[in-house]
C-alpha cells in the first residue's frame, strides 16, 4: 500500500494494475489533503463487458473495485466517510 499524500498536495490515480480501466478520461481516484475521492465505480472485473450477471454479484464486484482503488490510494474501506449509490433498475431496491 502506498502512503497517503501529504497535506496540500493532489495526486491523481489514473489506473489500477489488474483492474478495469476507467470509463472515459477519468481518474480512478484523486487524493487531496489526506482525503481520497472516487467516483463512478462499476462492477467491471477486467473490462467493461466482463461483469457479473446477478445484481448481488454486481454489488460485490463494485465494492471489491472500490476497495482496490482505495488501497491503491493508501486508504481502505474502514476510512470511508460517505457513499452514494445509483441504481438503474428501481426493482433492485
Amino acid at each position: 500500500m502506498t502512503a497517503a499524500s501529504p497535506a496540500g498536495t493532489i495526486r491523481r490515480i489514473a489506473e489500477i494494475p489488474g483492474g478495469a480501466a476507467a470509463v472515459g478520461p477519468f481518474s480512478q481516484a484523486v487524493v487531496a489533503n489526506g482525503f481520497v475521492f472516487t467516483a463512478g465505480q462499476i462492477p467491471a472485473i477486467t473490462e467493461l463487458d466482463h461483469q457479473p450477471e446477478t445484481f448481488e454479484e454486481q454489488v460485490r464486484q463494485t465494492i471489491r473495485n472500490l476497495t482496490t482503488v482505495l488501497e491503491a490510494a493508501g486508504s481502505g474501506p474502514a476510512q470511508v466517510v460517505k457513499v452514494n449509490t445509483y441504481l438503474t433498475d428501481p426493482g433492485q431496491l
